[in-house]
């Protein structure tokens, strides 16, 4: 889980000031549309919202890797898109001391087995290798630019 949870991090790291930077509305200074959410529908199903979320924004990538011919991030979100949209919710739907037991259990064991590259995620977990290691490198090169820039290099 440690290692899925530092791999989001990193994610949003950096596409969240790459959209900024990119971005021609942002650089103009103009207002971005943004998609209005009803508070109603979140109070309602928050968890198919950020599904739907998650859904459109892997298509997204998908796409522009298809668009600009990057053969390992196409490889890798076409193997991540069906394993989100068929993934099921790990959260009890039930109450009860041993069921949430149970869902822990299931927890790590499917961590296990992804580390251990079998079970149902190991194809996302080879298919996207590649793109894991060219995150970890832009990391690495990011890091390596911000400290130099607080030393004054």
């Amino acid at each position: 889980m440690k290692d899925l949870n530092l791999i989001a991090i990193k994610l949003m790291l950096i596409a969240l000031p790459t959209i900024v930077l990119i971005n021609p509305a942002f650089a103009q200074g103009n207002k971005v549309p943004v998609a209005k959410i009803q508070t109603t529908t979140v109070a309602k199903d928050p968890q198919s919202l950020l599904r739907q979320f998650v859904i459109n924004d892997v298509q997204a990538a998908l796409d522009d890797a298809t668009a600009n011919n990057d053969d390992a991030a196409v490889q890798c979100w076409s193997a991540m898109l069906p394993a989100i949209q068929n993934a099921q919710n790990p959260l009890p739907t039930k109450l009860g001391a041993f069921l949430a037991l149970q869902k822990g259990r299931d927890a790590v064991r499917g961590i296990d087995m992804f580390k251990a590259g079998v079970g149902p995620l190991a194809d996302l977990k080879n298919k996207c290798a590649a793109v894991v290691v060219d995150l970890n490198t832009f990391m690495v090169r990011l890091g390596v630019l911000s400290g130099g820039a607080a030393f004054g290099f």
